[in-house]
């Protein structure tokens, strides 16, 4: 049986769209800076979330923002970005559902 590697469908779709307008890397990483920047606006709402406290919000959002290895990430063609965007936007909904104590609230306010 043939092993097949499973890959996010985003990833092509992103690439596919690098193709149309003839210049895939350019195109991949510039929309990997963009998903990194939501992804600090995130994790400041994430620390709002969590702390309650908008020092301690903007500083774990600074912090995300400096680290080394979401820079590097951020401008290489990987699915790391897309992966941390993704999980962030989850966890942060999560966290949302268990303070309103509904299982199931969907709000993204």
């Amino acid at each position: 049986m043939e092993h097949r590697n499973r890959q996010n469908p985003w990833v092509p779709l992103v690439i596919n769209s690098g193709f149309l307008l003839k210049r895939v890397i350019t195109v991949t990483v510039s929309l990997q800076i963009l998903l990194s920047c939501l992804t600090v606006v995130l994790t400041y709402r994430l620390g709002l979330s969590v702390f309650r406290n908008r020092r301690i919000a903007l500083l774990s959002a600074a912090l995300f923002a400096i680290e080394p290895l979401s820079v590097f990430f951020s401008n290489l063609m990987l699915t790391e970005t897309l992966f941390l965007i993704v999980f962030t936007a989850l966890l942060l909904q999560f966290l949302k559902s268990l303070q309103s104590g509904s299982a199931l609230d969907y709000s993204w306010n």
